[in-house]
């Protein structure tokens, strides 16, 4: 992250600042025959066999996702965009974590009737116990939790997506080998 950072401060700096258009796009889903997962849809397989328990499970946490199709949407419509503003963040409406692993364990025919949520020193105790390694980044997360931003999306542009719900994400089968 800090290298994004310091690569956004020397573009905000350069001669064609003022001609740069900057996008960031909030978790990213995507992929298909022809195009790599994305990280995050890489994982959808494990959340389907893990949807059961995935229900169960909470951490007090928000944020906003987006599909790689809708970026190439919003992106190829900022290039013709007469006057675009020089920063946008991209992503759909926000998600509490909770709502996030409800609505798709629902979408995988379990229903969680209860969940324990977790807290970040029981996630830092378990990642140990478990031997992972976190990074700086992966602490900040843990404990800023609530990414909720000002977003855009297709639909604040008028433009088609197929991609604004997590069912909708979820529904794309191609991503979900069985």
């Amino acid at each position: 992250m800090k290298s994004k950072y310091n690569c956004y401060r020397s573009l905000s700096q350069s001669p064609v600042a003022e001609k740069t258009v900057t996008v960031f796009p909030t978790l990213v889903f995507g992929g298909d025959s022809k195009h790599p997962a994305s990280h995050l849809s890489s994982g959808l397989p494990a959340a389907r066999r893990y949807s059961r328990l995935l229900g169960h499970l909470n951490i007090d946490a928000a944020f906003h996702f987006i599909h790689a199709q809708d970026i190439a949407r919003i992106v190829a419509h900022l290039l013709q965009m007469e006057n675009p503003a020089p920063n946008y963040v991209l992503g759909n409406a926000p998600l509490s974590f909770r709502e996030f692993v409800t609505r798709t364990a629902k979408y995988f025919g379990h229903n969680p009737h209860w969940q324990i949520t977790f807290s970040p020193k029981w996630l830092y105790r378990l990642g140990t116990v478990l031997g992972a390694k976190m990074s700086p980044w992966d602490r900040f997360c843990l404990e800023y939790k609530d990414f909720r931003y000002q977003t855009v999306n297709c639909h604040t542009f008028n433009l088609p997506t197929k991609y604004s719900t997590v069912e909708e994400v979820l529904g794309d089968w191609h991503l979900i080998p069985c």
